[in-house]
């Protein structure tokens, strides 16, 4: 058989392959990803009018749980055109060549409250990846079809390579961002 016949029987039994469930489905209306970020001393806040999310959690086994985030930074709104405008740009996010940035939980534990969970995993920005605790609250009644999950991810912009060139001076945009998140979820 030929590479090219094995690697086409191959692409087709992937594409016709059975999806992995997910627990929870975001339900888009009232869901949202957003951050809080300081520039000149005044906060601002920003969001992303696109971001995909699979949620498979139970609060009764955190540790069996997985949480995926993804927002398109091209997204970005902040009521500011010229700064949405500079987010998307190459000193920034460069959502040209970096369309995506992508949380990956590795572990969720119980938190410091009831209802309170961390996901510890990893958060690409740009081409930087670094480790980061996702703080949410879940709830949900036993046996409901609805579920909500809030939380955020504190971060250091620079970490992430976000402000390059003379914006990685924090004077004028402060370095602390706050990525909150606020996910309505159904059962599937």
């Amino acid at each position: 058989m030929s590479r090219r016949l094995v690697s086409f029987l191959l692409l087709a039994f992937l594409a016709t392959a059975p999806a992995v469930a997910c627990d929870w489905l975001v339900v888009s209306g009232g869901s949202e990803v957003g951050f809080i970020a300081e520039q000149q001393g005044a906060r601002f806040r920003g969001g992303f009018e696109r971001f995909a999310a699979e949620v498979d959690f139970d609060p009764a086994a955190p540790t069996d749980g997985r949480i995926v985030g993804i927002v398109f930074t091209a997204s970005v709104d902040t009521q500011n055109a010229e700064r949405d405008d500079y987010l998307r740009s190459a000193d920034w996010f460069a959502s040209e060549r970096w369309p995506e940035a992508r949380f990956e939980s590795r572990s969720i534990r119980a938190g410091d409250a009831p209802g309170r969970f961390v996901a510890d995993g990893l958060l690409q920005i740009r081409d930087a990846s670094r480790e980061a605790a996702f703080v949410f609250d879940f709830q949900s009644a036993p046996g409901s079809e609805q579920a909500r999950l809030e939380g955020h991810i504190d971060i250091q912009r620079l970490d992430y390579g976000v402000g390059q060139g003379e914006w990685r001076n924090t004077d004028w945009v402060g370095n602390d961002v706050r990525i909150e998140v606020r996910l309505e979820l159904r059962r599937p």
